[in-house]
């Protein structure tokens, strides 16, 4: 075949209506012709021969007649392996609760827990531990007042220590020593338990919560102002949030976010000043009436 440049090209048959490159003018030229269908060669089967397999002798029991072997085979049976664990696949965190008031799901390093269990991660952590940040600082104020009622009742003790050195050595010892271990063993009894109590509303623990509550039922008689106190004591002690804020989940939410920090309410510092004025005039007043005698 010719090219338009005047070149000569030559090709095969079997090229004939395909399209080629003239190597002068670089030019695209298609083969005259229709292209020829080579037909192409399918693989034949070839037939194996089957061997027979030789049909087994009955088998012999002794006496018992004998089982025909010659029928088909039973399928074998296969049973699938128990699934395996895979220990690079973690468990999902369960959801976190609806209601804001129920006792949250604990959270530290991977494992989940609600009360009494092990620990959740400290996102949730931290969340939880605002939430409740506010009753937290309620419950530990009322130990550092359980704190301030204790050692009004250790002043009252020494008082009473006093008392009964005099009677041991004075003139009257038979009133003065039993009034002596009278005040000793009832202030030095309220300074035992009310230093308890303290320390355990501010570690958040159960059992000083619940011997707060007795005396603060108890100081609801103190109407007026003894009952609005005591009443604000025992909805912070037993409310829901109170509660919770007293069990070990909380607690170990506490642990696991050292870095929040909660305040004291003012309320409590109020009381609290009041008491140390209170205090402090009782010592003055026991200092000044005698010399004033």
């Amino acid at each position: 075949m010719r090219c338009p440049c005047g070149r000569t090209l030559t090709v095969r048959k079997s090229a004939a209506g395909a399209t080629v490159l003239c190597p002068q003018c670089k030019r695209k030229l298609r083969v005259p012709g229709k292209p020829v269908d080579t037909p192409r060669q399918r693989p034949v089967a070839v037939a194996q021969p089957v061997t027979p397999i030789p049909a087994a002798a009955p088998l012999d029991f002794g006496g018992l007649p004998p089982v025909n072997t010659s029928g088909p085979a039973a399928a074998p049976t296969f049973h699938a392996p128990a699934p395996q664990a895979n220990p690079y696949v973690t468990a999902p965190r369960p959801a976190s609760p609806t209601n804001p008031y129920h006792s949250p799901t604990t959270v530290y390093g991977g494992s989940a827990t609600t009360h009494g269990a092990a620990p959740v991660a400290s996102g949730n952590a931290v969340q939880i531990r605002n939430q409740y940040l506010n009753h937290e600082a309620s419950v530990r104020s009322l130990g550092l007042l359980y704190y301030i009622g204790s050692s009004i009742f250790i002043i009252g003790t020494i008082g009473g220590i006093f008392i009964l050195l005099a009677g041991i050595f004075g003139k009257d010892p038979e009133v003065t020593v039993g009034l002596g271990l009278i005040l000793l063993l009832i202030y030095g009894s309220f300074a035992g338990g009310f230093l308890f109590i303290g320390h355990g509303l501010r570690q958040l623990k159960n059992g000083p919560r619940i011997a707060a509550g007795i005396f603060s039922a108890i100081g609801l008689l103190g109407f007026p102002i003894g009952t609005i106190i005591h009443g604000y004591f025992l909805f912070v002690l037993f409310s829901e949030k109170g509660v919770y804020v007293c069990s070990e989940p909380y607690r170990q939410i506490v642990r696991a976010t050292p870095h929040i920090k909660y305040k004291t309410h003012w309320f409590v510092w109020t009381i609290a000043i009041v008491f140390l004025v209170i205090i402090v005039l009782s010592v003055l007043i026991g200092l000044i009436l005698p010399a004033i005698q």
